[in-house]
């Protein structure tokens, strides 16, 4: 049998316990082939995506004539990487981050092999990400390091004083699990080659979209998870008989005020699901949000809203969502 090997290596870190390279083989069958994925590992020094200022290829310094000593040329730089947590009741275990995963598949077509190395490494990514919350997985995490890379200070015009490295301080958040073996082996075991998503994708996207800075973009997956998980609590309704096939057809089609769906009219029997009042509220007001967004109208936003949207209220808006999105799917 000819096997062919794929080594992908990836633009952010998948953090994982301290022991992962000593992880076994996980052996799948995938479109008719066999495939084998091997434990993550780090390729290089760090995940770092950007590059050390060096001072001494600046054109403003050399048309001002500054002269950069040898100690100075480049200016290092430097990440921060999030604690991850370990699972409530257990101790924090020693974390390490790694960028490469390599599969082989044993399949006679080089190209078929390919495509199957892709395609499950896309859904095993997919679902690593959904497993350990980890939502830069799959993204460039340029927010451990940020854009910002040096700071410098200029004495009596052509003087350099000092040069700094700057960075980023990014802390994630709580729902961040550190990726162990137990979370590395039922993420492989449930990627497929293809795969319907849900609200938990759209709130893991709307993440890394606020911690990007694009609050807009976090604001419509938002929205997306609204959607969805209205579709998923009324299917569920309908199947039980809690609701007829007009009040479930009603709540798909119905795109005006989706926390009503969620709020007054959902039925008594479903007490336990129901959100609360300051999470029916951030329903509403992402709903709004998101119609000035898809009209073009952001400038439009805290009077609409009646405060402004930055980070710390999408937070707010996306760790309501996790907690109405998780009674929704799991009732």
């Amino acid at each position: 049998m000819i096997s062919y090997g794929f080594s992908f290596s990836f633009p952010f870190p998948i953090i994982c316990t301290e022991n992962c390279v000593r992880w076994p083989t996980i052996e799948r069958r995938v479109g008719g082939s066999n495939v084998t994925i091997y434990p993550p590992f780090l390729s290089g020094k760090n995940c770092r995506l950007t590059q050390d200022i060096d001072l001494a290829r600046s054109p403003a310094f050399d048309r001002k004539r500054i002269i950069v000593a040898p100690s100075q040329r480049p200016v290092g730089g430097f990440r921060t990487i999030p604690d991850c947590f370990s699972e409530p009741g257990r101790a924090k275990e020693k974390q390490v981050e790694t960028n490469s995963i390599q599969i082989s598949v044993d399949c006679g077509s080089e190209n078929k092999s390919e495509k199957i190395a892709k395609a499950i490494m896309k859904s095993g990514l997919r679902e690593l990400r959904r497993s350990s919350a980890q939502f830069w997985i799959e993204h460039p995490a340029i927010y451990f390091e940020g854009l910002l890379r040096n700071q410098f200070k200029i004495k009596d015009g052509s003087n350099l004083e000092w040069a700094a490295a700057r960075s980023t301080v990014y802390s994630g958040t709580l729902r961040m699990r550190v990726l162990d073996l137990d979370k590395w082996k039922s993420s492989w075991s449930r990627a497929r080659l293809e795969y319907d998503t849900d609200a938990f994708d759209n709130l893991l996207l709307a993440d890394h979209q606020k911690a990007a800075g694009f609050l807009n973009e976090a604001v419509v997956s938002c929205a997306l998870a609204v959607e969805r998980t209205k579709y998923a609590l009324w299917e569920k309704l309908l199947k039980r008989n809690i609701a007829t096939k007009a009040q479930e057809r009603a709540a798909r089609n119905d795109t005006q005020k989706p926390e009503r769906y969620f709020g007054e009219l959902l039925p008594n029997e479903v007490g336990g699901v129901r959100p609360t009042k300051a999470q029916l509220e951030s329903i509403a007001k992402i709903w709004v949000a998101r119609g000035l967004i898809a009209h073009g109208k952001e400038t439009k936003m805290k009077q609409a809203l009646g405060e402004k949207l930055e980070s710390d209220l999408l937070k707010k808006w996306i760790d309501d969502l996790w907690d109405v999105a998780g009674k929704a799917y799991s009732f």
